[in-house]
């Protein structure tokens, strides 16, 4: 299940940087909108991989949690991706910020000098 879960968010994140990359930007930036389109649309579907559902048979659940799992993932992927593409594109040194958080939680804190 995780196998078929990573493997399509592999696909999906591919697929959401080039679907963003070749937009036009808005008068409110290319990324930002994206975040706000899509960000209840996540909190949704988070609350939802942990509904339970009376009287619903294990079978029921496993697809359930599969199904939100997967739709979670995308839609964060949807939010994550502009979000991480903002930091180069909001400062005008060309080298870029002189701090980089990383947004996945691998590093706490880069120094780019």
């Amino acid at each position: 299940m995780f196998l078929v879960a990573r493997l399509w968010d592999a696909v999906a994140d591919f697929a959401w940087v080039r679907f963003i990359d070749i937009r036009k930007p808005t008068p409110q930036g290319k990324f930002k909108p994206w975040i706000l389109r899509v960000s209840f649309p996540l909190v949704l579907t988070g609350v939802l991989m942990f509904v339970q559902i009376p009287e619903m048979s294990d079978g029921f659940y496993l697809a359930w949690a599969f199904v939100t799992y997967i739709v979670w993932g995308t839609l964060y992927s949807t939010v994550n991706i502009p979000y991480g593409s903002m930091a180069p594109v909001i400062t005008d040194n060309p080298v870029g910020p002189p701090f980089n958080v990383e947004n996945n939680g691998s590093d706490a804190c880069e120094l780019d000098y």
